[in-house]
């Protein structure tokens, strides 16, 4: 398959991988072949899990031996090749034996005829017999040991001979053979294999054993990487800096090892999702796994080779997902405890289960991440359904208060398990998750019970309606704006049905909210309306204040400061007679954006101040999260950027934990505005980059243009006018609707647009862009820095 290109139709490249985090075993390696050269030979075996990098690190010090005149003989043992004698042997002195010269070829086998037992293009005359298959065996071995000797005569010698793990029990024996004289010849056995699997090798373990014990011999142990290590193979592949989610997938996945983690990255690069723009690597829509066929079918060979009790075991624990308690498992597996423990101590042994103790409990994961997701993957559905509903079982016996692993099992039994206790734990699950932010779970949660109580008709319509609200708030929360919407209004629907006018007003203000961020400003406004006509004039005064509180909100980005004043003085009345903190913070959020317009600085801050403390006092995260982004904008405006830079990075604190990435957008352009003004170029073009590709991958139009405003800026200040322009087109065509716009994103726009003129000295453009806010104000500093460069356009 064609990889994609990039943004200037380039085909994008991945670059050769380099050797990371083995710089002390190729340390350990360059010393053995000095050792080696100076007629001190030794063998050294590479052992780690497939993918480790054994392969890579060996042609690496094989490159090294080259270049300070060592021959290299390269052989290797197959899989499927197991019952082939000698297999590796031929591998490595065959090709170099049939490059030979034949003159030079004669002298270094003459006196050897045993060699033709093996290499049977030598031509030799035939060995006589000797009537004595075992003898017949050593004059072979010795044969080759001559051989060895009068190659490493001429130069010295790097015999490398990868997979040892599937060699064949006789080409074990003769490497034994063969590496006792190492001590006095100018030869580097280097071998590997992965040590899980040393005994499927019949001898492999020994000739370690036997050529450590009289110091011929050495085992350098490849370890997993740690995340930073990670970091630069992904960098050296990439060619530059990798995405901040990239590197959590690969941490997360790949789990430290090499080969899976470059798979990965090709495999993303592939389908288009690792793309490059400007320089830049984005990753956009992360999947939730991501699987390379080579990285499947290395693990598929691995459980390949299991037997069936211990293949079973291992499914059992893959669906078990996180770690699983040793109870758990002996409940669900229902083995004897002799039996489990002896199972589970030959998977650990093949790599494929840890175990670890926590306090008093030992808990068991599989050996990799990636291997729990290819045996659960290759299980049949039904065999899936039975194992999670014994989970089920189990948990609601030993641990019922883990409410999460119980929704999770509960969701992927189906039909096994009782559907009315599936439901009304699927429903707690979904409620503790919305009181701990954990947004993702408790939109999976929610979304499974309302898919069976859709299904089984086990519930009323009453609770079919909640649970279309409850799902469509946390669809919201990690950004899935129109889903969230389609969500609400098949539940406004319901609640209207029910004559539940206070409910129905509620959502109808969530969607307001959410259409106008996805850029849909008559549906806002409309629903807006329809929430003000489902309270009534004598609606209830709490849900009557939120309504307004988010009119109030979009009044503010259509700058019509007055009505929004207005409006925020009757919030803070209403607050008053109901006595809530929480209205009163909204209230005094919403009064300092037209004070800030009308640059009543000092009344700004103070009613943003005030609008902090009612929220701390309220213990609401989302209006104190918005109180330090008012206060970072105020701020800025007035040049205190360091203040603004706390007031932010609290902001985006508070966002990442709520676990809610629409409301990281605004603090982290924040931060690149006060980086830009720092003089962080570098800086706020990588972190612009970023904001854009999530506000891409949440899909809202307001999010994306208000990044693509910043990502402009950034661009014209470090002299990219043709991308800046390009910038501000894109933020139109995604955020623009009829003759409305919203001033908190357009007026920044507008400025960027007549910097972007007079950079290139085309007044009339500038003055042109400007025209543009149609006499409308902006907020504060962007009307004041608006109208500074108004006076320089008017100048020239």
């Amino acid at each position: 398959m064609e990889r994609p290109r990039d943004g200037a139709g380039a085909q994008i490249e991945l670059r050769q991988p380099p050797l990371v985090g083995r710089q002390r075993e190729l340390a350990r390696l360059r010393a053995a072949l000095a050792q080696a050269r100076a007629g001190d030979g030794r063998a050294v075996f590479l052992a780690g899990e497939a993918g480790a990098g054994k392969t890579r690190l060996a042609q690496t010090a094989a490159k090294a031996a080259r270049v300070d005149g060592f021959q290299v003989l390269d052989g290797r043992a197959y899989s499927l090749e197991g019952g082939l004698a000698y297999a590796p042997i031929l591998g490595a002195f065959g090709p170099l034996l049939r490059r030979l010269p034949p003159g030079r070829r004669e002298r270094l086998t003459d006196g050897l005829p045993d060699l033709g037992r093996l290499f049977s293009h030598l031509r030799l005359p035939p060995p006589p017999s000797l009537g004595n298959p075992a003898l017949e065996k050593t004059r072979l071995f010795d044969a080759i040991a001559r051989l060895l000797e009068r190659l490493a005569a001429e130069q010295p010698l790097l015999v490398l001979l990868d997979d040892l793990h599937w060699a064949d029990p006789a080409s074990i024996e003769l490497l034994h053979y063969l590496s006792r004289d190492l001590g006095s010849l100018p030869v580097l056995l280097l071998g590997s294999y992965r040590p899980e699997e040393i005994d499927a090798a019949r001898g492999l373990r020994a000739l370690l054993t036997s050529l450590r014990r009289v110091g011929l011999a050495e085992e350098l142990a490849l370890a997993r990487l740690p995340p930073h290590e990670i970091a630069a193979l992904a960098r050296g592949v990439l060619g530059g800096e990798p995405p901040p989610e990239l590197l959590e997938l690969l941490n997360t996945q790949a789990g430290g090892t090499p080969l899976y983690a470059e798979a990965m990255i090709g495999a993303l690069a592939d389908a288009g999702l690792l793309t490059r723009s400007d320089g830049r690597w984005t990753l956009d829509r992360p999947p939730e796994l991501v699987l390379p066929t080579v990285v499947r079918d290395l693990l598929l060979e691995r459980l390949s080779r299991l037997g069936e009790a211990e293949r079973g075991l291992l499914d059992l624990l893959a669906a078990g997902g996180e770690a699983v308690r040793h109870p758990v498992l002996r409940a669900v597996s229902r083995l004897d405890e002799e039996t489990l423990l002896a199972r589970l101590g030959h998977l650990r042994a093949l790599g494929l289960v840890a175990e670890e103790a926590l306090g008093d409990e030992v808990v068991y994961t599989t050996g990799h991440p990636l291997i729990q997701h290819v045996a659960y993957g290759d299980l049949a559905e039904i065999a899936r359904r039975r194992a999670h509903a014994a989970y089920a079982a189990a948990l609601e016996r030993l641990h019922p208060a883990e409410l999460d692993r119980l929704a999770h099992h509960y969701r992927l039994a189906g039909p096994e398990v009782e559907r009315g206790r599936a439901l009304e734990v699927l429903l707690a699950a979904g409620r503790l998750a919305d009181e701990q932010y954990a947004n993702d779970q408790a939109a999976r949660h929610y979304g499974a019970a309302l898919a069976l109580a859709r299904q089984d008709s086990i519930a009323g319509p009453e609770l079919l309606t909640l649970l279309l609200e409850r799902l469509g708030r946390a669809w919201e929360r990690v950004g899935e704006g129109a889903a969230a919407v389609a969500i609400w209004r098949e539940a406004i629907e319901g609640y209207e049905q029910a004559g539940e006018r206070v409910a129905a007003a509620r959502l109808y203000r969530l969607t307001a909210l959410a259409e106008w961020d996805r850029g849909q400003f008559d549906a806002a406004l409309a629903d807006f309306e329809a929430g003000l006509r489902a309270l009534g004039e004598d609606g209830p005064a709490p849900e009557l204040a939120e309504l307004l509180h988010a009119q109030l909100i979009v009044l503010n980005r259509l700058g019509e400061y007055e009505r929004s004043l207005a409006l925020a003085r009757r919030l803070r009345a209403l607050a008053a007679e109901l006595g809530s903190a929480r209205v009163l913070a909204g209230a005094y959020l919403a009064e300092a954006h037209p004070l800030m317009s009308r640059w009543r600085v000092a009344e700004a801050l103070a009613a943003t101040e005030r609008g902090l403390a009612a929220a701390e006092q309220a213990g609401e995260p989302l209006l104190l999260q918005r109180g330090h982004d008012q206060m970072s904008l105020l701020l800025y405006d007035l040049g205190e950027h360091q203040r603004s830079r706390r007031h932010a990075e609290q902001s985006l604190a508070i966002g990442r934990r709520l676990r809610a990435p629409m409301l990281a957008i605004f603090p982290r352009n924040r931060l690149v505005s006060l980086d830009l003004m720092a003089g962080d170029w570098e800086r706020a073009r990588r972190e612009s980059a970023a904001v854009l590709a999530l506000a891409h991958r949440l899909e809202a139009g307001r999010a994306i243009a208000g990044a693509l405003g910043f990502r402009s800026l950034t661009c014209l200040l470090s002299g990219d006018l043709d991308e800046a322009r390009a910038g501000i087109a894109r933020a139109r065509a995604a955020f623009a609707h009829g003759g409305r716009l919203d001033r908190n994103i357009f007026s920044p726009l507008v400025l960027v647009e007549m910097l972007a003129a007079l950079e290139e000295g085309d007044a009339e453009g500038a003055l042109a862009a400007l025209a543009r806010l149609e006499g409308q104000p902006a907020t504060g500093g962007v009307q004041f820095r608006t109208e500074a460069v108004a006076g320089e356009v008017f100048v020239a």
